[in-house]
């Protein structure tokens, strides 16, 4: 269930969807307030303790401070999460090209092991 381009989700304005999964969809958007852009994971799974773990993961997401981590700035009730935008795809996306090697493998996976420690 996709929701339309300029549907508005309290101070925000969706502007384009990003991609689907099998509870969420996740939404390019506007913050109407400041300007700036952000991604918007909307939750289409129901149930309250969908929407429960989605809080949770909210909480816990807006509390890490750590490059491989995107940062949750907003929770709203629709329910959703706002993230910080990040530009760039998905790692399935990149697979879709080939695999990856030399440089590009390298830092990929030296990317991993910092996140680990």
């Amino acid at each position: 269930m996709s929701l339309p381009v300029g549907t508005k989700l309290g101070r925000y304005t969706l502007d384009a969807l990003l991609g689907r999964g099998g509870m969420a969809e996740m939404y390019a958007a506007t913050d109407d307030v400041s300007g700036t852009s952000v991604a918007i994971k909307v939750l289409h799974a129901t149930g309250s303790d969908v929407v429960a773990r989605l809080l949770r993961e909210g909480r816990a997401q807006a509390r890490l401070r750590h490059p491989n981590v995107v940062a949750v700035v907003d929770a709203l009730g629709a329910p959703a999460l706002v993230m910080k935008k990040v530009d760039g795809g998905s790692l399935a996306q990149r697979l879709r090209r080939g695999v990856l090697v030399g440089t590009e493998l390298d830092a990929l996976a030296l990317s991993l092991m910092r996140s680990e420690q």
